[in-house]
C-alpha cells in the first residue's frame, strides 16, 4: 500500500481543504483502499483537533424530491451531516 496516507495525513488534508475552502475528491478515489473504519479514525481525529464543540450542522434532510435527488447526484446515501467547531 505504497500510496497509503496516515489517519493525521488524512486528516490535515481534508482541514486544510475546509479551512481554505478548496474542494478536493473524494478521498476513496485516490486511496480506494480505505476502510470505514480508518474514515471514523479520521473523523476523531478531526474532531480531537478542531476545538471546543459548537454544535451540529445538517443539510439535505427533507424527504422531498430536492434532498433526495441532490443526495443521489452527490452520491449520499444519508442526509449530510457535520460537527461545527466554536469559533470557525
Amino acid at each position: 500500500m505504497q500510496n497509503q496516507l496516515s489517519v493525521p495525513e488524512l486528516a490535515a488534508r481534508l482541514a486544510t481543504a475546509a479551512a481554505e475552502r478548496t474542494a478536493i475528491g473524494k478521498l476513496t478515489d485516490q486511496f480506494p483502499e480505505l476502510e470505514l473504519a480508518t474514515a471514523y479514525r479520521v473523523q476523531r481525529e478531526l474532531r480531537s483537533t478542531a476545538g471546543a464543540l459548537a454544535g451540529w450542522k445538517l443539510g439535505l434532510t427533507s424527504p422531498g424530491e430536492t434532498s433526495a435527488g441532490r443526495r443521489r447526484r452527490a452520491d449520499l446515501w444519508l442526509p449530510a451531516r457535520r460537527w461545527r467547531a466554536r469559533g470557525r
